[in-house]
């Protein structure tokens, strides 16, 4: 019975740390992210417009404790399209480096956040989930801040 039961148990670890990494969505190059979205028409501030609409969504669920709104925010997030132009081409060029960059590191943030939140919503511990929101919040705000008034005009 102890065999099967640390059979179990190292099955169990060994499934939860391959499906923890590919959560996370992580990308090596900047091309690599791009090319794993869907193509859009849409251009980059549309985009972060949809972001911002999925958020406003997360923060309403919070609110009405709505699991479902969340889920529905997340998506919005989660399954964004590439944009129909390279994302880096609304900076100029001596700051597309550092935004390639900042893209594949907040991508990274972001898809751990949402995970965090996606797990966090299998319970009914709303201040956990309200920490993993947060959580998301910091890493879209810290990206906004740093880069909103960079974009060529």
């Amino acid at each position: 019975m102890t065999k099967i039961l640390l059979s179990v148990c190292l099955c169990s670890v060994l499934i939860l740390a391959i499906s923890t990494d590919d959560q996370y969505h992580t990308h090596d190059d900047i091309d690599g992210l791009v090319d794993s979205k869907t193509k859009s028409n849409m251009t980059y501030r549309e985009i972060m417009l949809q972001f911002a609409d999925g958020y406003c969504a997360i923060q309403e669920g919070l609110i009405y404790q709505d699991k479902t709104i969340i889920k529905t925010g997340a998506l919005m997030i989660q399954d964004h399209p590439a944009p129909k132009s390279k994302p880096w081409n609304i900076m100029k060029p001596s700051d597309q480096e550092g935004f390639k960059q900042s893209l594949l590191y907040y991508d990274e943030q972001i898809h751990k956040a949402m995970y965090k939140i996606e797990q966090s919503l299998k319970t009914d511990d709303w201040l956990e989930i309200n920490q993993n929101i947060h959580e998301l919040s910091k890493s879209c705000v810290s990206c906004h801040m740093t880069w909103q008034n960079k974009p060529i005009k």
